[in-house]
C-alpha cells in the first residue's frame, strides 16, 4: 500500500501539487483515456471536471459548475469535494439543476452554467436573466 501511494503521490503534503499525468508510457496520446486515466485519483479528477463540471480555483476564490449529464441520467452528485480550505457538495438533477453546498470558511463565488439556452436561472426562490456564452 505504501508503494501504491507513494508511486501516485497521494501522500496529503503531494496530492495537490503532482503532475497531472503521471507514470505514463512513452508513448503518451492525451486522446487515449487509458494514457490520461491512470489510477483511482485521476478517474476521481476526470469524473469531477468532465461529468460534473466542477472546476475550483483558488486564485480567483470561485467555484464553476456545468452540468455534463445526459437527458437519460437522472442526476449525478460529489460530496466533500476538497475545496480551499473546506469542502463543497455539488448535486445535479438532470442536466438543469445544480445545487452547491459550501463548507469552506470564506465565501465563494459561484459560477453556473448550463448546456443549452435558459433566459432565466432561479436560485434560491429568486428569478435572474441570463447571459449567453
Amino acid at each position: 500500500m505504501n508503494e501504491y501511494i507513494s508511486r501516485w503521490k497521494l501522500q496529503p503534503e503531494d496530492i495537490m501539487s503532482r503532475s497531472r499525468y503521471m507514470n505514463q508510457p512513452e508513448n503518451f496520446d492525451l486522446n487515449n483515456n487509458f494514457h490520461t486515466c491512470r489510477g483511482l485519483s485521476s478517474y476521481v479528477e476526470n469524473f469531477r471536471r468532465l461529468t460534473m463540471g466542477v472546476v475550483p480555483s483558488a486564485s480567483e476564490n470561485t467555484i464553476s459548475t456545468c452540468s455534463r449529464l445526459t437527458s437519460d441520467t437522472l442526476d449525478a452528485e460529489i460530496r466533500n469535494l476538497p475545496v480551499l480550505d473546506g469542502y463543497v457538495s455539488v448535486k445535479h438533477t438532470g442536466c438543469i439543476v445544480i445545487e452547491i453546498e459550501n463548507n469552506t470558511f470564506q465565501e465563494l463565488v459561484w459560477r453556473v452554467a448550463f448546456m443549452g439556452q435558459y433566459p432565466q436561472a432561479k436560485v434560491d426562490g429568486k428569478r435572474y436573466q441570463t447571459d449567453s456564452c
